[in-house]
């Protein structure tokens, strides 16, 4: 492990995570939320993940990661993070955070292990590819200006969607608990759908659903879609918590039957209306470029596209010879830098 020791994260670790989350990505990270995610991650019963830093011998923090199976993926693989704060670069932090992590997601013999990196952040990308990872899937995102948004642009589109007898309902986190069974049907029938989730993976359960949609610290949002009491379709908007983030488009999904009718961009157009209202200045969200109809909802409501993230990928399996490299694909696109580029690989 070199110059580092790595163990287990502590509480100390926390704010220093937080800073190191908010150097290398695009948006700040409050402290409140890294503590909820490293608890969310430690106590979910079906998807664990480990957390450890790297400490110098002086014992100051060097870096993070961790590493797990999480509910996108297949039985037989498993997802790393490992993020260096941008000083402590080519000290051999992030090589010894990644052998611990690969160790750790070794024990459970997967098949292959995932990670993600920023569009932006090519010095990542080739870091990855040098330890035998590969661009897997290449996502989009965009940010909505909720500061401008005039949802009476879509006042035909609204009509349209009620003259099917369809209902929308906006919803708070405090005023959603009666409808989170049918939000859960809708979840897991799209999700199954989704292009970026492993062919393999089972659905997620209920438990672990409720642990992620419904934790945190956030205000959360919901818009509904009812047609005969029934729910078939939703979108949810995380509010921020830290001075300069984004509200969250966390998941958008509609029952394949109702698909194209209108319902997504009537349910997103609700969504940024009500956060708007509520104070979010703008709103992020990521999807694959493999879902056009997404995608054109999104330049509707006037979503402008901007460096999104890649997950990689290395192939653990004996019978592949090499996984350095894969000729039928490229790295991100060129992008302009951004002024958290860091060390990140997720």
């Amino acid at each position: 492990m070199g110059h580092w020791t790595i163990r287990p994260v502590q509480e100390q670790d926390i704010p220093l995570i937080a800073a190191t989350e908010s150097a290398v990505g695009p948006e700040p990270w409050a402290e409140e939320q890294v503590r909820e995610w490293e608890e969310f991650c430690r106590t979910d019963r079906d998807y664990p993940m480990r957390w450890f830093v790297a400490v110098g011998h002086d014992g100051a923090f060097a870096g993070w990661g961790n590493c797990g199976k999480a509910s996108w993926l297949a039985s037989d693989e498993r997802e790393i993070h490992v993020a260096v704060p941008p000083e402590r670069r080519r000290q051999g932090v992030g090589g010894s955070l990644l052998e611990h992590a690969e160790a750790l997601a070794s024990k459970d013999r997967p098949k292959n292990l995932k990670a993600w990196c920023r569009g932006y952040d090519r010095d990542s990308f080739e870091w990855a590819v040098r330890r035998g990872y590969v661009l897997e899937r290449q996502r989009t995102e965009s940010l909505l200006d909720l500061s401008s948004f005039d949802v009476s642009r879509f006042r035909k589109q609204l009509a349209d969607v009620e003259s099917q007898g369809i209902e929308a309902l906006t919803l708070w986190d405090h005023e959603v608990d009666p409808y989170l069974p049918g939000l859960y049907h809708v979840f897991v029938e799209s999700f199954r759908d989704a292009p970026f989730r492993s062919k393999e993976a089972e659905d997620t359960p209920y438990e672990s659903w409720m642990h992620e949609t419904m934790g945190g610290k956030s205000r959360k949002l919901f818009v509904l879609a009812r047609k005969d009491s029934e729910v078939i379709g939703s979108t949810n908007l995380y509010m921020p918590l830290a001075e300069g983030q984004s509200a969250s488009v966390n998941y958008t999904g509609v029952l394949r039957e109702h698909r194209g009718k209108g319902l997504g961009l009537a349910l997103k157009a609700l969504a940024a209306a009500e956060g708007a209202r509520a104070g979010a200045k703008q709103a992020r969200t990521n999807n694959d470029p493999d879902n056009p109809a997404i995608l054109r909802i999104n330049e509707k409501l006037g979503f402008k596209p901007v460096p999104g993230p890649t997950i990689l990928k290395k192939d653990l399996r004996p019978d592949v010879t090499s996984c350095r490299g894969d000729d039928r694909v490229s790295p991100p696109p060129e992008a302009p830098p951004h002024p958290r580029q860091g060390s990140y690989c997720r």
